[in-house]
């Protein structure tokens, strides 16, 4: 009867460890692929001074700069490739700029240099 019993527990544990594991592999591969989305896309010139542009922007709906204490100071909607987008107006500083995707998913958030 013990040697059921411990059995049995071997098998359940073995299950919960199995299904948790498989969990966390499909987790981790679409936080890898997420990233490496992330990864490609580029803002540049950067340091700024007049404008920034996006590489690999096929899946980048809308642009945010955000200040350094987090007000939202600008967007730019409809993203095309080799777009420049005007930043003249800034003031010189540091700047993060959100990368938003679809369903408003930010995709990345790159830091930007305005001088």
């Amino acid at each position: 009867m013990k040697q059921t019993l411990l059995l049995f527990f071997l098998l359940c544990g073995s299950v919960m460890l199995f299904s948790q594991s498989a969990n966390s592999f499909s987790e981790r591969y679409q936080l890898l692929s997420q990233k490496s989305k992330a990864d490609l896309i580029q803002i540049f010139p950067n340091p700024a001074t007049d404008y920034i542009q996006l590489s690999n922007s096929e899946q980048v709906t809308r642009i945010a700069v955000i200040n350094m204490v987090g007000r939202t100071i600008r967007i730019f909607e409809a993203i095309v490739d080799q777009k420049q987008y005007r930043i003249s107006d800034l003031p010189r500083g540091m700047y993060l700029v959100q990368i938003i995707g679809d369903k408003n998913k930010i995709i990345t958030t790159k830091r930007v240099k305005k001088q």
